[in-house]
């Protein structure tokens, strides 16, 4: 029997793309081995321009910025 709890998901406004959300979180996982500030900054700036060419409108692109956050969060991703 294992003592460890379920985790629950976030609540997001686009529940749809969770699982590019998850993508986004696994991908996370690159940062900390980058060699400086630059290129993390450089990273960061790739994925969230990923994201932003995706969005069907502004009001879409703020939405999923917001739940990827929420994501990124409720994960502790560095």
């Amino acid at each position: 029997m294992s003592t460890t709890r379920p985790v629950e998901e976030p609540r997001l406004l686009l529940p749809g793309l969770r699982e590019v959300y998850r993508v986004f979180v696994r991908a996370a996982d690159e940062l900390p081995a980058l060699p400086g500030a630059l290129p993390a900054e450089v990273w960061v700036s790739a994925q969230l321009g990923t994201l932003e060419a995706a969005a069907p409108h502004a009001e879409g692109r703020r939405a999923a910025l917001g739940d990827l956050v929420t994501c990124l969060r409720a994960a502790g991703t560095p």
